[in-house]
This record gives C-alpha cells, sequence and structure tokens, in this order.
C-alpha cells in the first residue's frame, strides 16, 4: 500500500513476484533468442535489410557493416564497389521499399557510403564496357590508313575493330604492330579483302603502327638475237623500287642500229622514257610494276665509207692485197734472174 516490495520468500507458496517489461508501441525487436547469452535486442529505431543486386561477372560489391539483415535506421552504410577488367561503373541505384531513391557519396575511389532510411533498401551498381580510342602511330610521311568505325574515340571493351591499310602508290605494308596502354601486342588477322584487318579491343587504348617499305620491282629486257650488249645501270635489275632512276645502254651488233626502244609496265602501258647525253643511253622513272624493255633495230643497207668499223676492215683486206702483190713480184722477179743465169 505504501509502494513498496513486501519482504517475503521466494518458495513462499502464498506470494511471489513475476517481473514484467512494457515496450512503447515504436519500440523494434531486431535480434537475439532471449537468452544469457544472446538477449533481445531492441531499439526505437526501425532496423532494415540491405539487398544487392550485382553481376559477378562485371564487378564486386561489398558492403562494410556487419549485419545486413538488420541495419539501423539512420545508420552510416558503406560499401566498396569495384569494376572488373574491360568494365566501368557507369552509375548506382540505392531505393528503398517504396522504389524511392536514396542518395550516395563517393568517398574516395571504389569506396561510398549512404544513410539508411526507415525500410529495406536494394543496391544495384549499373555497369558499362570501356570506352577507348585507337590512335595510329605516324612512322613515315607514305602511309594512309583508316579506321573504319564509326568513331574511334568511342569503341568498347571486346569491340571487333575493322581497319584497312592504304599504302600510298609505289609503297607496300611491311608490318602491323598493335599493343596497349600497357605495350602488350594484340593480335590481329586478316580478313578476305585486300589490306583489310581485325583485332578484338581489349580495356585499354591501343596504337596501331603500320610500317612500310618501296614496292621492288623486276626490269626485264626482251630477248633479241642482234643485241651485243644490254646495261641496266642499277645495282639489281631484278630489285628496282618505285621511282628510281633506271639508266640503260644499248650496244648493238655491227651492220646494226637502234631505231626505237618501247617501255611497257605489267599492264601494258608505255612508260616515257628520253636519251641521255651519252651515246646510245636511256633512262626512264621505275613505276610501281615490273617493266619490259623491247629495243628494236634496224639493219644498216649502205655503210658510208667514213664509218670506222667498215674502213678498219677495207684498210685490212686493202693492206693483204698490196702484201700480196708485193709478194707476188718478188717471186716473179726472182724467176727472171734465175732464167737470164
Amino acid at each position: 500500500s505504501y509502494g513498496g516490495i513486501a519482504s517475503c520468500s521466494i518458495r513462499s507458496q502464498v506470494t511471489y513476484l513475476r517481473p514484467a517489461i512494457s515496450l512503447k508501441h515504436i519500440a523494434t525487436y531486431y535480434k537475439g533468442n532471449g537468452s544469457k547469452n544472446n538477449p533481445y535486442y531492441i531499439s526505437l529505431h526501425h532496423f532494415g535489410i540491405i539487398n544487392i543486386d550485382n553481376n559477378d561477372d562485371l564487378g564486386h560489391l561489398e558492403i562494410l557493416n556487419e549485419d545486413l539483415l538488420s541495419v539501423e535506421e539512420s545508420s552510416l552504410v558503406n560499401f566498396t564497389l569495384e569494376s572488373k577488367s574491360g568494365y566501368t561503373l557507369k552509375r548506382i541505384e540505392i531505393v528503398d521499399s517504396n522504389n524511392n531513391l536514396i542518395e550516395y557519396q563517393s568517398i574516395d575511389n571504389n569506396n561510398y557510403s549512404f544513410i539508411m532510411p526507415d525500410s529495406n533498401v536494394t543496391i544495384t551498381p549499373i555497369y558499362e564496357k570501356v570506352k577507348s580510342s585507337i590512335s595510329v602511330e605516324i612512322v613515315n610521311e607514305t602511309e594512309d590508313l583508316s579506321i573504319e568505325v564509326n568513331d574511334m574515340t568511342q569503341i568498347t571493351y571486346e569491340d571487333e575493330v575493322i581497319f584497312k591499310v592504304k599504302p600510298i602508290k609505289g609503297y607496300k605494308i611491311n608490318s602491323i604492330t598493335i599493343v596497349d596502354e600497357d605495350n602488350n601486342e594484340i593480335g590481329f588477322s586478316e580478313t578476305d579483302n585486300n589490306n583489310e584487318f581485325t583485332f578484338i579491343m581489349p580495356a585499354s587504348n591501343v596504337i596501331i603502327t603500320p610500317s612500310y617499305e618501296r614496292v621492288s620491282n623486276s626490269v626485264i629486257v626482251e630477248d633479241n638475237k642482234n643485241t651485243k650488249q644490254f646495261i641496266i645501270e642499277v645495282n639489281d635489275s631484278k630489285a628496282v623500287v618505285y621511282e628510281d632512276t633506271v639508266k640503260f645502254t644499248v650496244m648493238p651488233e655491227d651492220g646494226y642500229e637502234v631505231e626505237d626502244v618501247e617501255i611497257e609496265d605489267a599492264e601494258g602501258n608505255k612508260i616515257e622514257y628520253r636519251k641521255t647525253t651519252k651515246n646510245n643511253e636511256y633512262e626512264f622513272i621505275m613505276p610501281d610494276t615490273d617493266v619490259m624493255i623491247h629495243p628494236i633495230y634496224k639493219r644498216i643497207d649502205n655503210l658510208p665509207l667514213n664509218n670506222p668499223k667498215m674502213g678498219n676492215k677495207i684498210f685490212i683486206v686493202f693492206l693483204f692485197m698490196i702484201i700480196g702483190l708485193g709478194m707476188g713480184i718478188i717471186i716473179y722477179h726472182k724467176k727472171q734472174v734465175r732464167w737470164k743465169v
């Protein structure tokens, strides 16, 4: 009656004590089973659950809080998010039970946080493939390389890149090197189209370096039985490069002279040439194909007396005639002397 607890034995069958706890209606139980080692836990705040909707093939999301099944309202939730190679984080969607977006903050690289609302939440990271760029390294002024994609700066990871190398006239592809940002070589293959290649875009920017060399072609002289000597004044008449100046000298047999010279490329087109200041010497600029030189001769019917070669022959014949005549006179003279004796 005076507000105190009467003194009595707990074994008394007449009086006993039964304790009770009254909770406010806003109190919430969030864990525990009531045992000594795991008592009940209650709070005046709401406790929610964090759900993770993540594609593990594209990235890794980890909540740093200890218990995802009972996160107290207004508490700070920390998590890390790291994309896998070839992918980057586009955005993070955090929604509550009513599908309302929850704001989050980026603490530093790959670390984020948000305030837990009074409901369950779902965290969904949205990934996208890495957008990389392709650059072409200029190795000389002869190259003309085009990348046949819509935008060289917006190529994503694992895209197939098709490019075509177009050397200028007189040059051919010697080699092609493709490397990523770490200088690792990227494999590529040639398509069925001429000078067209393809490779799979890595997870970084790439550099394509084409190497060229001048086209080497052959200078072929058409056989002609009247040709005594035909000289191609280059290092190797079987490997003349584009735009070289090719000089040649025609030396016909005795009794023949050069009437004309015809030079054609591999497609039968006429190649212009000119005579030099030297006798029977000609020159032309090498095209980007093999060439055929066809010397045309004509016979000299009426040889002039002042022809050095013909003069030599006449002199020799005349000399033999004089020697023969002289010897005949000597023999005849000896016979006349013998008859007188």
